[in-house]
């Protein structure tokens, strides 16, 4: 538009087109929604960035669940409805090698990160000490705020058929470490079977 024109509509006497609304949503990353006036109190906007290891690292992500799980503490009322493909990343955190694998898994096979696709795990590697720390940071606020997780007949069997997958590619360094893994993996079950039994969550 000319400038007389865009000085119109900054001055509100001529509204903007759909074209140039969505121009400026772009370029200010501006959600649409969030111009709207609220319809109904039963919508939620949320926004999702995907892992990409430049923009949003995993490190990066591992930290924005710490500080959304710090807002969700925060609030006076709060509960967190977590539905689960996968179990909940928090529990994993209770273990420090479980932890480790599932952060490798990540990486490796999720994010496809290309300094991973050649490396073996090691059960006791430096390489994920930060990232188990943050994830047990993360899992401190969790155990915090009150939570409902549905799951389904699938959910807990994910990690046992990465653990099975690694195992059979010749990824893990030790083969002996997947059965380490498959017994803090039964050990996870048996914690979370203690918290639904006292109907409440703790370490």
């Amino acid at each position: 538009v000319s400038l007389a024109g865009a000085y119109r509509r900054i001055k509100g006497e001529k509204e903007l087109t759909i074209n140039e609304v969505y121009k400026l949503a772009v370029d200010y990353g501006v959600s649409l929604e969030l111009l709207t006036p609220q319809i109904s109190n039963d919508l939620v906007w949320f926004s999702f960035r995907t892992l990409d290891n430049k923009s949003f690292t995993f490190e990066q992500y591992l930290q924005s669940q710490i500080d959304h799980l710090e807002v969700i503490s925060a609030s006076k009322s709060r509960e967190m409805i977590y539905s689960a493909k996968d179990l909940p990343v928090f529990h994993y955190y209770h273990f420090d090698e479980l932890a480790s694998f599932k952060i490798f898994v990540w990486k490796r096979s999720i994010m496809g990160l290309e300094e991973y696709q050649n490396r073996k795990f090691v059960l006791r590697s430096d390489d994920e000490e930060e990232n188990v720390i943050k994830g047990k940071m993360a899992l401190e606020r969790y155990l915090k705020v009150p939570s409902c997780e549905i799951w389904n007949d699938e959910t807990p069997h994910s990690a046992i058929r990465q653990i099975q997958l690694y195992q059979e590619m010749g990824i893990f360094e030790n083969k002996k470490d997947a059965f380490i893994l498959i017994e803090q993996f039964e050990d996870m079950i048996s914690h979370l079977k203690a918290q639904a039994e006292s109907g409440k969550k703790f370490r």
